[in-house]
């Protein structure tokens, strides 16, 4: 996700670890922490540890500020339906369905398979949470 956020915010995944706090970097920053949190559901620790040891309150208001501004910005908007798409063709996983899985069983309303898949993604990314150096 890191990747995938970088590339399309034409950054450098080591720019998203950095202390640059230039707004087009702040923006792909934020924007992949909360992916991050929406499809990998990871710890805010974790998280900000992935992005060059960042506070977990940095990344409580990332998430906010991504979702206060959604409704307002329809260019950030825009950028975020397409890296889900890009992410949903390489996962199969969509967000809207995420929250509809739990960690011991499946909403009524969601297709059984989509959970299994998306709880198989979740196991093959929990290694790389462990290093401030890897990369989500």
């Amino acid at each position: 996700i890191q990747r995938l956020t970088a590339d399309h915010f034409r950054v450098r995944t080591a720019d998203l670890k950095s202390k640059n706090r230039s707004k087009p970097l702040v923006v792909a920053r934020q924007s992949a922490m909360y992916l991050i949190k929406k499809y990998l559901d990871k710890s805010l620790v974790d998280i900000g540890r992935s992005f060059g040891g960042k506070d977990h309150t940095t990344v409580i208001n990332a998430i906010r500020k991504i979702e206060n501004q959604l409704p307002k910005d329809p260019d950030l908007k825009k950028d975020l339906e397409e890296l889900e798409t890009r992410i949903h063709n390489l996962t199969g996983v969509w967000i809207s369905s995420v929250d509809n899985c739990t960690d011991n069983g499946v909403d009524k309303n969601v297709d059984k398979n989509f959970c299994i898949k998306l709880h198989e993604f979740r196991l093959k990314t929990q290694h790389i949470v462990h290093s401030e150096s890897q990369v989500f």
